[in-house]
């Protein structure tokens, strides 16, 4: 049982906000309230009226991967706001992304090199991820995004893109998506292939405590320490550790040193800061624009809501900083 309660002050932020998206997932991921308690219902029914979905499920003209205006940018963060399975434009959306990923192998996507499929494997994970949440009809769809992440798949149980003839390992920029699609087609099929693959793919991740050497345990990336929110295809801990949360090894002891790397980032007021961001405000020239403006740094809304998720999932309110 979680030890987050709403008196807990960060809680008593989400709840406050005016996105009902954030709302609901406070209520469900970190309160652990039913689906269909009455509030939860509430936020879920009105999931289209915050500005950050508002924003989100707007039609847009930009190419399907234009950073960050695309529809499979779009996509990926409503499916992380939680986006309920009967939203028209994000089945518009999903159909769109599935166009491009077509229409990518018909051309010879991916390359292989020394023997190794060299695939951007998140685009194909965040889609899994996206057809699992909305309920996607055609099977097909869904089958072919899984049989591709299978058969993709490297002897150390990742994904990489490096097209350099001998790269040393998987990627954890390329991984980390297809964790995130395989584990929920899982829990949704019970799918034994899906579930060995993440196990694999989890494995890579674990055995490193999601941001150590293996060899000598120093901090591989100083990068992945810095909490950021979209993450889009940023590898950070945060991320990692929202998405573990949504596997059977969640509760591994060695995602431990990232659990209080989080718990020890919580402020007096009990929010969490975004260390940076990726993107720039909506309607700001130049590459990078976003068409959501995802808030202030400090604190931010959806780092904060990730940091309680995954501490709440541990039984742990954590430390705040001195």
């Amino acid at each position: 049982m979680t030890s987050i309660t709403r008196d807990d002050p960060g809680v008593q932020w989400l709840l406050a906000c005016d996105e009902p998206a954030v709302r609901g997932l406070t209520l469900t991921d970190v309160l652990g309230e039913l689906p269909d308690d009455p509030a939860v219902v509430a936020a879920r029914n009105a999931f289209a009226d915050g500005p950050l979905a508002r924003a989100l499920l707007a039609h847009g003209r930009e190419h399907v991967y234009a950073k960050w205006q695309g529809a499979f940018w779009r996509l990926t963060a409503l499916v992380e706001l939680g986006v309920p399975p009967d939203a028209p434009a994000a089945h518009d959306q999903l159909r769109t992304v599935l166009s491009w990923l077509h229409d990518l192998e018909r051309a010879g996507y991916p390359p292989v090199i020394t023997g190794r499929p060299r695939a951007h494997a998140l685009w194909h994970g965040h889609t899994l991820a996206a057809a699992v949440a909305l309920d996607w009809p055609d099977q097909r769809d869904t089958a072919w995004l899984v049989e591709r992440l299978l058969q993709w798949q490297w002897p150390d149980g990742g994904w990489n893109c490096d097209r350099h003839a001998y790269p040393a390992c998987s990627s954890v920029h390329e991984t980390l998506g297809p964790v995130w699609g395989l584990a929920a087609y899982q829990r949704r099929t019970g799918d034994p292939r899906a579930g060995q693959a993440v196990q694999r793919a989890a494995e890579f991740f674990l055995e490193r405590r999601l941001f150590k050497s293996r060899r000598t345990g120093a901090v591989i990336n100083p990068a992945w320490l810095r909490f950021r929110h979209p993450a889009y295809y940023h590898y950070n801990v945060l991320q990692a550790l929202w998405i573990f949360g949504r596997t059977a090894w969640g509760a591994d002891p060695r995602v431990d040193d990232a659990v209080e790397l989080i718990a020890s980032r919580r402020r007096r007021d009990g929010a969490w800061d975004a260390n940076g961001r990726w993107w720039k405000r909506p309607g700001q020239p130049g590459p990078n624009a976003e068409v959501a403006d995802w808030g202030p740094a400090q604190p931010n809304l959806l780092v904060t809501l990730k940091a309680l998720t995954i501490l709440a999932s541990r039984g742990n309110a954590g430390g705040h900083e001195p």
